[in-house]
């Protein structure tokens, strides 16, 4: 993440170096290096088919979770077991790669994301176990207890990443006090009721 600084200033003492060298050495070197310049912008800024993106659908549910009061999301963990599949263009982005989009859209908090917190080395395997955990458990005393000392007060889910082969989970919504509030073709929201 801080490799970018030591590459910035090592660009200023290449340029320093470089300013006192003939005009011909500074133009091979300028030229030399266009090449990948020119290749990451090409690839980076000016393509008509992004890496991934968000749906219009799945903007709407993110849209109307932010105007709910504030609480702690749930969602099912990104898993590249399920997630990855090659597609010709645009790969939705909960299953490109492991993001914080969902409290970047929503404004809230969420149990568990595991890019930002093991990027600063905090230990995020038991929250990723109790994720999946909850939604595969048939014990409601656990996943009722899970939901109100984690303060969970939301569970967001995209259909197409329902990690049981269609169901959302084991337990039913109603029996662990889930009320859906929101639902369109890509996402459903539930409001956790103690």
């Amino acid at each position: 993440q801080f490799l970018y600084y030591s590459l910035f200033l090592s660009g200023i003492l290449a340029g320093i170096a470089i300013s006192n060298t003939r005009f011909i050495f500074i133009s091979a070197v300028v030229l030399l290096t266009m090449p990948t310049s020119l290749l990451g912008i090409k690839n980076t800024f000016v393509t008509d088919i992004p890496p991934a993106i968000i749906s219009n659908e799945e903007i709407e549910g993110l849209d109307f979770l932010k105007k709910q009061q504030y609480g702690t999301v749930l969602s099912y963990p990104f898993d590249t077991a399920i997630s990855y599949v090659p597609l010709p263009n645009k790969i939705p982005l909960y299953k490109y790669s492991n993001t914080a989009y969902l409290p970047a859209y929503s404004d809230k908090s969420i149990y568990f994301e595991r890019t930002n917190v093991e990027i600063m080395g905090y230990s995020w395997e038991h929250r990723k176990s109790n994720s999946l955990k909850f939604f595969t458990t048939t014990d409601l005393g656990w996943a009722k207890s899970f939901l109100n000392e984690n303060g969970i007060k939301y569970l967001y889910l995209v259909k197409e990443m329902t990690p049981l082969q269609g169901e959302l989970m084991k337990l039913g919504p109603a029996d662990l006090g889930l009320e859906k509030i929101f639902e369109n073709k890509v996402s459903m929201i539930f409001s956790f009721r103690k």
